[in-house]
């Protein structure tokens, strides 16, 4: 494998890595808020992290629209689902004050995602390189498709294949109307 496509697939893995600690980070902070900090600032500090999550995320759906990037949005979505979860944890909260056990959960969820993540873009990545060293498909696809002999003359070579048999044709009526006109004025 070429070193810059190596590199390119070790960078796409590495960002993979680089948001998987992020996420578990974060929601390892929030565990150690939830215990640390009292239930009103609490609250309002998941309010803020999932309104600045959901900010980070559109501008994310943005930048992907404008560059056309599904890596990006892909990101922006995981961004998304991230600003969401903190936004609902503020109810679970109420429900149950000792959410370290769901963020422990969620941490170990997260960290699955990117670890199956990370392993399908190096996977795909090796096999599309592999696929764009043979080019089998582009012979294949060349060959498949039917050539037709009969096919109709195209504008540039109408007049080249037709004069010959015209000139053939109307050479005959000449010459038959020359031996007649011939025949007649011997007659005459």
């Amino acid at each position: 494998m070429k070193d810059e496509i190596k590199k390119k697939l070790i960078d796409r893995v590495f960002e993979s890595g680089l948001m998987a600690m992020f996420v578990s980070c974060y929601l390892f902070f929030i565990s150690l808020g939830s215990s640390n900090i009292s239930k009103d600032v609490f609250i309002l500090d998941l309010k803020v992290f999932a309104f600045i999550l959901l900010m980070g995320s559109i501008l994310l759906f943005e930048k992907s629209y404008k560059n056309d990037s599904g890596t990006i949005f892909i990101t922006a979505l995981e961004v998304a689902l991230l600003s969401f979860i903190t936004l609902y944890m503020q109810y679970i909260y109420f429900i149950n004050p000792h959410i370290d056990t769901l963020n422990y959960i969620l941490i170990l969820v997260f960290l699955f995602y990117y670890i199956i993540k990370a392993y399908v873009l190096y996977v795909v990545g090796k096999k599309e390189h592999k696929d764009s060293l043979s080019d089998i498909k582009e012979i294949l696809k060349d060959e498949e498709q039917p050539q037709n002999i009969m096919t109709e003359p195209k504008p540039g070579n109408v007049g080249v294949a037709c004069d010959a048999t015209q000139e053939e044709k109307s050479d005959k009526p000449k010459k038959k109307g020359a031996k007649r006109a011939k025949k007649k004025g011997d007659k005459e």
